[in-house]
Order: structure tokens, then C-alpha cells, then sequence
């Protein structure tokens, strides 16, 4: 107990220094951690308690945060390193190698008996000079020799050419397990990469309260044992030690879908929004081109495909990039539908006269003149169906690049 005392009479003459004194910022922290814990020591004390009981709080702080960071080491030990993402799909790859050496084989084998058979020889049967006759060769050609060879080189010939077809479908094979296993390893070493940064991340959230806790712990075991403040060492502060991860993992790049909301209008009237064949609940009025309608929804891997459908009031006819448009705007914080409007060049549309009528094919959209506008912008591009039908499509997403622009006048009747 005298050396308790003893300690808190320096710490007392330490921290009534002189304002002139200059203590370095290390030691002013060491000395305040010590001074945190021997206020808790006093306070044990004066509440009768004894230095047992305040060693064993100072032990199992200590312990806490030690089996706390074992606790997370085990955690991150025991996380899949994406030592194994090189083997996937190996399996199919294997498979479709086999294939391809089974029919590099095959067509070779095939090439080799269709040459031999158009150069095989051909043993006429015996024939009666009697019945020769110069210039007539049509015995010959039916002769059994001739027609049998004849055949079996037919067959051979085509034979080979089923054997570089099966050749050609199975270099697709191949081609197709490779980029698949591709897919599948890269996939794998972002599985293991957000995995280990989401544990990584959860292993380090308490550091600053586990340094306190420890720090707390190790500066009361000094003031129990009489230690000053300079000399009471703390160690280093237990913490997770991060893992090996295999090559390749750790600098994977990882896909994150986005959420992309659009603003859009046509005048007259939308009929639909899809993207990748889905659709999308449009919320707006869709019958008042004055009203702001919207969209949502996720971006895929590829960007994914924007299709909006509207038509025109009136007449079917080839006028109505005067009378009719359609506007949009997209925020997100995706690279490509974060800035997309109406005036990227990554749109195309099509048209039609009837309803009941399909699509044409895609072109360039014309840019329409009508009095219509986005109320959330009016100043974005007016487009409408290449050929100024009643009916336009649109077709939009990064892997979508508008076509050379075709004349509507011709088509103006």
C-alpha cells in the first residue's frame, strides 16, 4: 500500500509542475493514462477493496482485449484466402480440351481417309475387247469398282467435312469454358477480397477502445506495484495481424451495382420502360407529357439496356419529329448512367405507324422539333423515331452506340 501511495504523491508533483516547465506530449499522455488508472485504483481502495481485487480488474481488462484480438485473428485465419479460385471450373475446361483434342483427332483421321480415298486405285473387272468401243467410256462409270470407290470417297470427303465442323464447335467450346473460367476465378477473387475487407474491417473497429482498455490495465498493474509513470512500460497493443491473400485477390476488381434513377417525359404518351427486359414501374403520368415521370432501377455487370416506349396522338404518317419527342435524364453514381441524358450518343430508336405493327430496324433517332419539354429540363435534346413515325422505340445503355443518321424527307409523304 505504501508503494501506491508513494506513486501518487509523484504523479501529483508531476502534474503540478510549473505552467513554464516543458514535458514532452509523450510523457503528458503517458502520465494521464496512469493518472485514469490510478484514479480508478484509489477508488477501489477507498470503496474497500484491496490490491487483490484491484489486480484481477487490471488482469481481466488486459485478458478482455487480448482474447477479443484473438478472437478476430481466429476469424480472419479462418477465412477462404482465394487460394483456390485459380481451379475453378478446371473441371469444364478439362472437359472441353478433351473435346477439342478428340476432334483435332477426329478431323485429321477423316482428312487422312478422304485422301486416301479419292487417291485409291480402281480394279475394273475384266472386259471383253469385244465389246470396247473407242471413245465410249459408260461401262466404266457403272462399273461396280468405279461406283464402289466412288461412294466410299463421297463418304469420306463428307465425313471430313462433318469432322471440321464438329472441329470448329468444339474450338467454340473451349473458347466458351476459358472466358466462363475466367469469369468464374475473377468472381472468386472478389468473393474472398470483400470477405476478408468486410472482416478486416470488423478486426480493427475497436482498436481505439481496445488500446484504452489495455493501456488502462497495464498502467494499474504499475500503480500496484509502485511503478512511476516513466518506467511503466505498456508493450505493444495486442492487435489482428492481417492475413496472406492469394495472388491477385487483394487488387481484384470488383463489380458494384449501382442505383440509377431516370427522369423522363414523351409527348404524347409513355408506354413503357424496361431495362434488360424487365419491366419498370414508372411512376408519373404517363399520359401528360407535361409530367415528370421516373424510373429505378440496378445496374448489372454490362450496364444493362434501357428500352422506352411511347407514341403520338394523331395521324399515322411521317411528320411527327414536328409534333412529337421524348427527353431523359439519369442520376446515379454509376459511371455511365450517372451522366446519361438524351444527348449521349449511346441511344438508337426505331418506329412504326400501327400499333399492332412491329418495330423497325434501329437507327439513328431524329432530333424532333415539337414545342414539348422535360419539366425537370428543358433543355435536354428532343429526339423521336428515325422516320417521324406515330410509334418510337429507344434503345440505350453503354454497349448501345447510335447509327449514321438517316434522312426522314424521303419518307415525308
Amino acid at each position: 500500500m505504501l508503494k501506491i501511495f508513494a506513486v501518487l504523491a509523484f504523479v501529483a508533483v508531476a502534474t503540478a509542475l510549473p505552467s513554464s516547465t516543458v514535458v514532452p506530449e509523450t510523457a503528458m499522455v503517458e502520465v494521464s493514462a496512469f493518472e485514469e488508472a490510478k484514479a480508478t485504483v484509489n477508488t477501489m481502495i477507498t470503496a474497500g477493496k484491496d490490491e487483490g481485487a484491484c489486480a484481477d480488474l487490471a488482469a481481466a481488462t488486459i485478458e478482455e482485449v487480448e482474447d477479443a484480438v484473438d478472437t478476430q485473428q481466429k476469424i480472419l485465419n479462418s477465412l477462404d484466402t482465394g487460394a483456390d479460385c485459380s481451379s475453378e471450373n478446371q473441371e469444364e475446361v478439362n472437359a472441353a480440351q478433351g473435346n477439342l483434342d478428340q476432334a483435332n483427332k477426329d478431323k485429321t483421321d477423316a482428312d487422312a481417309a478422304a485422301a486416301a480415298a479419292a487417291a485409291a486405285d480402281v480394279n475394273f473387272s475384266p472386259k471383253q475387247l469385244s465389246s470396247l468401243t473407242p471413245g465410249q467410256c459408260d461401262d466404266f462409270f457403272t462399273d461396280p469398282a468405279y461406283t464402289s470407290a466412288k461412294a466410299a470417297a463421297e463418304a469420306a470427303k463428307s465425313a471430313a467435312t462433318q469432322a471440321a465442323g464438329a472441329l470448329t464447335a468444339a474450338e467454340a467450346g473451349f473458347k466458351a469454358a476459358q472466358e466462363a473460367q475466367q469469369e468464374a476465378i475473377a468472381e472468386c477473387k472478389c468473393s474472398a477480397k470483400k470477405a476478408y475487407d468486410a472482416a478486416w474491417e470488423a478486426a480493427n473497429a475497436n482498436n481505439d477502445a481496445n488500446e484504452k482498455a489495455y493501456t488502462k490495465g497495464m498502467h494499474m498493474k504499475c500503480v500496484l506495484a509502485g511503478t512511476l509513470p516513466a518506467s511503466c512500460s505498456v508493450g505493444a497493443i495486442p492487435k489482428v495481424t492481417a492475413i496472406t491473400l492469394a495472388d491477385g485477390v487483394e487488387s481484384a476488381s470488383c463489380f458494384e451495382s449501382k442505383s440509377v434513377t431516370c427522369t423522363l417525359t414523351i409527348d404524347n404518351v409513355l408506354d413503357s420502360v424496361k431495362y434488360n427486359g424487365e419491366s419498370l414501374s414508372i411512376q408519373g403520368d404517363k399520359d401528360n407529357w407535361k409530367a415528370d415521370k421516373t424510373v429505378t432501377f440496378t445496374t448489372t455487370k454490362d450496364g444493362g439496356t434501357l428500352v422506352v416506349t411511347g407514341h403520338d396522338l394523331g395521324k399515322a404518317n411521317n411528320r411527327h419529329c414536328k409534333s412529337a419527342g421524348f427527353q431523359i435524364q439519369c442520376s446515379s453514381d454509376d459511371s455511365f448512367w450517372g451522366s446519361f441524358t438524351s444527348g449521349s450518343s449511346n441511344i438508337k430508336a426505331a418506329g412504326k405507324n400501327a400499333a399492332a405493327h412491329s418495330f423497325k430496324e434501329f437507327a439513328a433517332p431524329c432530333t424532333s422539333t415539337s414545342k414539348f419539354y422535360l419539366p425537370a429540363n428543358r433543355n435536354l435534346k428532343k429526339l423521336w423515331a428515325p422516320k417521324s413515325e406515330l410509334w418510337a422505340e429507344f434503345e440505350m445503355g453503354p454497349s448501345v452506340f447510335t447509327p449514321s443518321p438517316v434522312s426522314t424527307m424521303a419518307n415525308i409523304h
